[in-house]
């Protein structure tokens, strides 16, 4: 349906990257002002000296000139917190359909699929979705917390081998930054002082130059 004005209103509580799925275009150049955008790009993988498989997703920013397309999975950043009105002009309002991408390595392959409807955290946990939350992709383990709203997206993995000691990480455009991959903590676990893995377990022998979680953030020891 074709809209001379559109007005989209969304609130971000702080600067993190997020899901983003709209049914509509947007011109880059409307919101560059107070938006960064980035897409999917590729997955590889690749098996580490000491055995251990690294999963990087690569994602591309949006430049200008550039348009997001209506029903396309995107991670949104704004530049500061608050409450936004993005509005599109000659845009045509698409249907409200649950669309998917995805990318593969030889042995997995990434789903990414857009919702319009709320996804419960049963659901969630059930289906063993992972959604992004705080600069992350988290595995979704809680029913009572895991919800997801309507105008975001999900990740789904299907695989042909065990990927519970795989260590995920963003890449392209994210690599220097603090953005850096997938987690499947639950929040009660990440601010109870304890040390965690990359994959939520907990680790009562930490390794010197090893990459952990303790209270929510990323440590070396």
């Amino acid at each position: 349906m074709p809209v001379n004005t559109l007005n989209y209103v969304r609130n971000f509580s702080n600067t993190n990257w997020r899901a983003f799925y709209v049914p509509f275009a947007i011109n880059y150049d409307d919101i560059k002002d107070n938006f960064e955008v980035r897409r999917l790009e590729m997955a590889h993988e690749t098996e580490k000296a000491d055995g251990s498989v690294e999963i990087k997703f690569d994602f591309k920013t949006i430049r200008d000139g550039q348009t997001l397309k209506a029903n396309y999975p995107y991670l949104i950043k704004p530049k500061q917190a608050g409450e936004y009105t993005i509005t599109v002009k000659n845009t045509t309002l698409k249907k409200t359909v649950s669309r998917s991408i995805d990318c593969s390595t030889v042995d997995h392959k990434f789903i990414f699929t857009g919702i319009y409807e709320t996804v419960s955290g049963q659901e969630m946990v059930d289906n063993k979705y992972y959604a992004m939350n705080a600069n992350e992709l988290q595995y979704a383990t809680n029913p009572d917390k895991h919800a997801l709203n309507p105008f975001n997206w999900y990740m789904k993995i299907e695989t042909r081998e065990d990927l519970s000691d795989a260590k995920f990480v963003f890449g392209g455009d994210f690599e220097d930054e603090e953005t850096t991959g997938i987690t499947n903590i639950d929040n009660d676990q990440k601010n109870d002082g304890n040390i965690y893995d990359l994959q939520g377990r907990r680790v009562l022998h930490p390794q010197k130059g090893s990459l952990y979680i303790v209270n929510g953030k990323k440590v070396v020891y």
